[in-house]
């Protein structure tokens, strides 16, 4: 096996797979570990579930509908950093705890899986990287595309949220407020024209009068 060193974690590699369907491993389950004579022992004895499994409690009927945000670091917009980093808490609480057993695990041993990400301010679709870097998981794929379409820029926040098997993020565009009172000006200015004109016309149709 091989021992590999994961920040606050070690991960214990090699055939984990193999242990725990021929012990049949189950959550409750005490793994009990020690380093005899130059060798890692192991052994999970066979006994009831000290721990009863959690049940699943159903989903308040309130909640975010975009449980991750954040706000754009200056490194998060640079297009040279062509990836945005997300916390590993937030990521796991609600995108990796839609995946299946085996998606986390190929994650882990991988360090990193694909996915779909959809842009829903655009409707545009991107095959996406999450990568896991210790404290961070990586989003990569065109995220330097997506800063320069988007012109994302420090203090502005991306929303994240993972519906049905697909990543979806949003950086609302701000309201720019003159394309609306171009009419307004525009408006204005015709009916000051419009004024003008008829204060011309009655201002000849008097002089006419005095001739």
């Amino acid at each position: 096996m091989k021992l590999k060193w994961r920040g606050s974690y070690y991960n214990l590699i090699g055939k984990w797979g193999r242990i725990v369907r021929s012990k049949g491993l189950d959550v409750g389950k005490v793994i009990k570990i020690r380093w005899f004579d130059g060798c890692l022992h192991f052994s999970v004895p066979q006994q009831d579930i000290t721990v009863p499994p959690l049940q699943v409690i159903p989903a308040p009927t309130v909640h975010d509908q975009w449980p991750i945000r954040k706000v754009l670091t200056l490194s998060d917009v640079d297009t040279n950093h062509p990836f945005l980093p997300l916390a590993r808490r937030s990521v796991e609480d609600h995108i990796l705890v839609y995946w299946t057993p085996q998606q986390r695990e190929l994650l882990r041993s991988e360090e990193q899986g694909n996915l779909n990400a959809r842009d829903v301010d655009t409707g545009e679709i991107y095959v996406k990287k999450l990568r896991w870097r210790g404290n961070y998981y990586n989003l990569i794929g065109k995220w330097g595309k997506i800063i320069r379409s988007k012109r994302l820029g420090v203090g502005k926040e991306i929303k994240i949220r993972w519906p049905n098997g697909c990543l979806h993020f949003s950086v609302p565009y701000e309201q720019v407020i003159e394309p609306a009172t171009i009419p307004m000006i525009q408006q204005h200015r015709q009916q000051q024209q419009q004024h003008q004109q008829h204060q011309q016309q009655q201002h000849h149709h008097h002089n006419q009068q005095q001739h």
